[in-house]
């Protein structure tokens, strides 16, 4: 099976790549900064259509693991039509080349594009983002229901490092500063 992973050398998408190399697929390692460490790398931006189109035209997937994505919340709310940009056109770019090379496609969500208030949400409960990640995720939710045929995932606090760009996301530098006795400064509303 040929697999396409965008953001591959994103926290998830990296250890995907990893996961799906060592069962034997044969996996196109989709990323637009870092050089990826496992797969078949392949340059993708995918907010250009034509960047799109040239990373089928070459893996030709069977399936598509999109996890390509601005999840940097507080960016997303500063830089709207750069989250607008990746998050919903871009998605809207894998979504068409997946119709057009007939290959599933699995679209990395998030859980922010519920408000919190419940808690412990299922696929049918009523989105309602409170931030503009959230709603962009939404959006990029909406683009992929209009193929045939899908599978959305919602993520929800996925912590770890990543190798290729060597990022730590937000639990990972919490451990660090408190390790370190930093005081360290986080937002309540989120």
């Amino acid at each position: 099976m040929r697999i396409l992973v965008t953001g591959a050398t994103g926290l998830l998408g990296s250890r995907l790549v990893e996961k799906l190399v060592k069962k034997g697929y044969h996996v196109y390692s989709g990323y637009n900064k870092h050089e990826p460490i496992n797969g078949e790398p392949i340059k993708i931006d995918v907010t250009n259509e034509n960047d799109v189109e040239r990373a089928f035209s070459i893996s030709k997937p069977d399936a598509v693991i999109h996890t390509a994505a601005l999840t940097n919340v507080d960016e997303c709310e500063v830089n709207k039509e750069l989250a607008w940009k990746i998050n919903v056109i871009g998605t809207k770019n894998i979504v068409n080349m997946s119709k057009n090379y007939n290959s599933f496609l699995i679209y990395v969500s998030t859980d922010y594009i519920f408000d919190g208030r419940k808690g412990m949400y299922k696929e049918n409960d009523e989105p309602n983002p409170i931030n503009y990640y959230g709603l962009t995720k939404l959006k990029g939710e909406e683009e992929v229901m209009k193929l045939n045929n899908y599978s959305i995932v919602r993520t929800s606090v996925i912590y770890g490092s990543t190798p290729a760009s060597g990022k730590v996301n937000f639990a990972l530098w919490v451990i660090e500063n408190l390790r370190k006795r930093k005081e360290i400064k986080v937002v309540v509303d989120q």
